[in-house]
This record gives C-alpha cells, sequence and structure tokens, in this order.
C-alpha cells in the first residue's frame, strides 16, 4: 500500500519551502482576460506587482480543470499509489473539493480519494495540509488524520482587516453601498473564518489603529495561559503589516512575530491592502518548528 498527501497551491507551502512529499493541485488565476496556473506562471509576489503597477487589474480565481485532475491521479496511479488524502482549500471559497467529490467515483477500483475539506485558506490551510503529512507517515488511518485535523481547526483563529475597500467592490465580493458608508464612517470590518469556512465579519470598527488593536486583543484572548503560535500574514502591502507589527510590539509585548505572505489565490480576491493576525493555541501543530527554523 502506497499513500500520498495532496494539497491545493492555495496552502502556501510550497513558497514556504514546505511541500516536500506532497502532490500540489493548483488553481488558476485570470488577470484582465489572461489564465495563469498558481504557482507555475504566476505567484502572489508577481500577482501584487501587477496589482500595484495597474491599479484597475482584477483578478479572478478558478479551481483546477477536470484534465488537471485526471492528470494528477493517473500521474499517482503510475507511481504506484494506492490511497491519496487530499487536503484542500475550503469549498466555501473555491468549488475544487467538490469537483473531486464528484470525480473520485472514477477511480473506485483503482486509487481510494479521501477529501478532506480544511475549511480554509493560506498558511492555516497549509498547517493541515502538513499535518495531515506528518500524520499519514507515522501511519495514521486516513479517518484518525481527520479527526486530528479537525481538533487542530479548532484550536486555530485567524482574522484581517482590508485599510481600502476599492478592490473587494470591482472583484464584487462586497457590494457598493456597504463600502461607501464603511468609507463614510472609515470603518474596518474585522473579518474572520469561521468553523464552517466562511469567511465572516466579526466587528464593525472606526479607524485602522482601533481595529489591529482588537485584532491583538481577540488572538491574546485564545493565546493566554497555553502554548501558542501567533503569526501574521502579508499582502504585499508592507506598510500595514509593519504598522500591524508596531502595534502589536507595543500593546502586547510581541515582538519578532513571523510574518507569511499569502496565498495568490487570497491575494486575487481580496487585493493588496490587508493584513492578518493568526494563532494556534494548546496542542501545536508539526508545521511550527517547521516554520521557527
Amino acid at each position: 500500500m502506497k499513500r500520498a498527501v495532496v494539497t491545493t497551491s492555495s496552502s502556501c507551502l510550497e513558497a514556504l519551502g514546505l511541500s516536500q512529499g506532497m502532490d500540489i493541485l493548483r488553481l488558476h488565476v485570470n488577470i484582465n482576460n489572461v489564465d495563469f496556473i498558481d504557482g507555475k506562471n504566476i505567484t502572489s509576489e508577481r500577482l501584487a506587482s501587477i496589482m500595484k503597477t495597474n491599479l484597475k487589474s482584477v483578478a479572478r480565481t478558478f479551481p483546477p480543470s477536470i484534465h488537471e485532475m485526471h492528470l494528477l491521479f493517473n500521474d499517482l496511479i503510475a507511481r504506484g499509489v494506492t490511497e491519496v488524502f487530499v487536503c484542500g482549500i475550503s469549498s466555501k471559497f473555491s468549488q475544487t473539493l467538490p469537483m473531486l467529490e464528484e470525480l473520485k467515483v472514477h477511480y473506485a477500483n483503482r486509487l481510494h480519494i479521501f477529501v478532506y475539506d480544511t475549511k480554509t485558506l493560506n498558511i492555516a490551510e497549509g498547517a493541515l495540509a502538513y499535518e495531515a503529512k506528518v500524520l499519514i507517515e507515522q501511519g495514521e488511518s486516513f479517518e484518525n488524520v481527520a479527526k486530528k485535523l479537525d481538533d487542530l481547526r479548532r484550536r486555530s483563529e485567524f482574522l484581517f482587516t482590508l485599510s481600502d475597500l476599492d478592490y473587494i467592490i470591482r472583484n464584487k465580493k462586497l457590494s457598493a453601498p456597504a463600502a461607501f458608508v464603511a468609507n463614510l464612517f472609515d470603518i474596518k470590518p474585522i473579518m474572520q473564518i469561521n468553523q464552517i469556512g466562511e469567511i465572516v465579519a466579526v466587528e464593525k470598527v472606526r479607524k485602522l489603529e482601533k481595529t489591529l488593536t482588537t485584532m491583538g486583543k481577540t488572538v491574546e484572548k485564545f493565546a493566554a495561559n497555553q502554548p501558542a503560535f501567533i503569526y501574521l500574514t502579508d499582502t504585499g502591502h508592507h506598510e500595514s503589516t509593519e504598522y500591524l507589527k508596531y502595534l502589536l510590539a507595543t500593546h502586547f509585548g510581541w515582538h519578532d512575530l513571523p510574518v507569511i505572505r499569502v496565498s495568490t489565490i487570497s491575494l486575487a480576491n481580496h487585493g493588496l491592502m490587508g493584513t492578518g493576525i493568526g494563532v494556534f493555541y494548546g496542542e501545536l501543530p508539526h508545521i511550527v518548528k517547521a516554520l521557527k527554523k
């Protein structure tokens, strides 16, 4: 029995050099009607450069094609793989996993495919995929791996905000009237990926400094009196990230927090003007040691 782990390109693992031993299912990004394959001919750095150069550029994301999925599974079969654990982006953000669920019946007699919905993205998704790889290498059953990933996901939080809502309006992720009210009153919504994998606004705060400080206070509650790994995410608008680092150091004494670049997929959907903070707490995932090296 030979087993494999597949993650989606939205996991950030490839950019961090932590995707060894995993196969990557790549999502697509369409920029000004030109199709790109995530991690092949577009990266978050290149997309950020395009956005900065052409402020009217809008990117949209798409799942891998059925043909690309078939290519991956047939390659796994050719390599002697008999069981594959697919650990991918939230089905609320992409149709990738629902497509895989439909496709896997075609391989029922040749390849056992277990599809796990991380209900998240970026490094939070990557941490779960990395954990799956470690557990499977240790001989855990796919069912036990899924249970342990569920527990790990429950012990994590991720919050982010956007200092400018113009991009998500143009990308039709937020209605223009709602954005007008937010901009009029200088409201910076705090958004969270909830436990069912949706992005929801959990609080609307006036002024960016108060918004970022509120995000820090939320993370502080989860990190108190137990092991915790706190990290920041960066979209390429480094000024926002540096400001968040300054506020967290000033208000909470958190210095030298790791900063992880968001995936191309996340950047395409939400734009440059964001920053986020995440935390794993309790029993920490295996990826923490790798990130600290």
